[in-house]
């Protein structure tokens, strides 16, 4: 049975969905500003670790975009709608572009930082995630709760991104602080993201009620702007820095 958004739950929503945004749209801006700031100052241009990062929050700033139009035009937060035509196209754009995001930094990551230690296969591993997701057809609630399941296999390979941060932080560096700022900010965020996964809010809604929904929704919009605002600062740090180099 679907559970009914109220006006009040719906606009909650809308604010935090603006808000998240405006930061992403923020701290891309930010990062554009220091890589163009490098390239002028260096006469070059660099594909590293700052340009990963930035490449990741302008894709997820897109597919918030794409997310944004499934929540709040074509679906209404209704998961009887969520297979529905055109609500899904918006899902799988989404869905792609922020997977492609995080596939695009782990490759770079491992080409700049890593030298290749990891052999581009987490970053390889996502990309075919992100392309069965928007290539598998969905034509019903059960297409769509199983391809959701990939969720949790992309979700799983991107723990390597905390993971090299906190190897980043175990020496006693300036990048540190923003090293550690930067796991514990892809963390929150993560968890944010996992939550509202279709099989796990399914699991959860069947055994408290339809209505558990919006409170998680929420829940995982606030979890997105704590862990984008660690995020934030972490990679201010290290731009800031980055330019100046």
């Amino acid at each position: 049975m679907f559970y009914q958004i109220s006006v009040e739950e719906l606009n909650i929503l809308w604010v935090l969905t603006v808000i998240l945004l405006i930061g992403k749209f923020l701290l891309v801006f930010f990062l554009g500003y220091k890589i163009i700031e490098r390239k002028k100052k260096t006469g070059e241009f660099s594909m590293g670790f700052v340009f990963g990062v930035f490449i990741t929050i302008l894709f997820l700033l897109i597919s918030r975009i794409f997310y944004s139009f499934f929540d709040f035009v074509y679906t209404g937060f209704d998961s009887t709608k969520f297979h529905t035509f055109p609500a899904i196209v918006y899902w799988k754009l989404g869905a792609f572009i922020s997977i492609l995001g995080y596939s695009i930094f782990l490759l770079i990551t491992d080409r700049k930082v890593l030298d290749l230690k990891l052999k581009g296969i987490p970053g390889i591993i996502l990309l075919i995630i992100a392309s069965i997701i928007l290539l598998y057809p969905i034509a019903n609630p059960g297409d769509f709760e199983f391809i959701s399941i990939f969720f949790i296999f992309a979700n799983l390979v991107a723990i390597v991104i905390p993971i090299i941060f906190f190897i980043m932080a175990r020496k006693k560096t300036p990048f540190r602080i923003p090293a550690i700022a930067l796991a514990l900010g892809v963390i929150i965020y993560a968890i944010g993201s996992n939550i509202t996964i279709e099989p796990l809010m399914n699991a959860v809604a069947q055994a408290v009620g339809t209505s558990v929904r919006i409170p998680i929704f929420t829940l995982s919009l606030i979890f997105k702007l704590l862990g984008l605002a660690l995020f934030a600062f972490g990679v201010t740090e290290f731009a800031i820095k980055f330019s100046k180099e």
